[in-house]
């Protein structure tokens, strides 16, 4: 399976709330892609969702890294900034 076709699977899992394998997929892409932004984007949004503030905080900041320019990038900074915003009025 393709870390696309796993992706994929990772994110129907996801979807239908299935955290547990959705992160065990995404793990699976990152250790054949360590800077594979989706997968670290969405164990971000996971970490975030289990109230896990400062996986989430990092796993927002590689996602961002990981990304050269385009439309996705600015999305995910802007869910980074978002995150960080509500992280400060806690």
């Amino acid at each position: 399976m393709t870390n696309d076709e796993t992706m994929e699977l990772a994110l129907q899992h996801y979807a239908s709330g299935q955290l547990r394998e959705t992160e065990g997929l995404c793990r699976k892409i990152l250790h054949a892609d360590p800077r594979h932004g989706a997968a670290l984007h969405l164990l971000g949004v996971i970490a975030l969702n289990t109230r896990h503030h400062e996986a989430a905080v990092d796993l927002i900041r590689a996602a961002i890294a990981s990304h050269k320019g385009g439309m996705i990038p600015l999305l995910v900074r802007r869910s980074g900034y978002d995150f960080w915003a509500a992280l400060r009025r806690r």
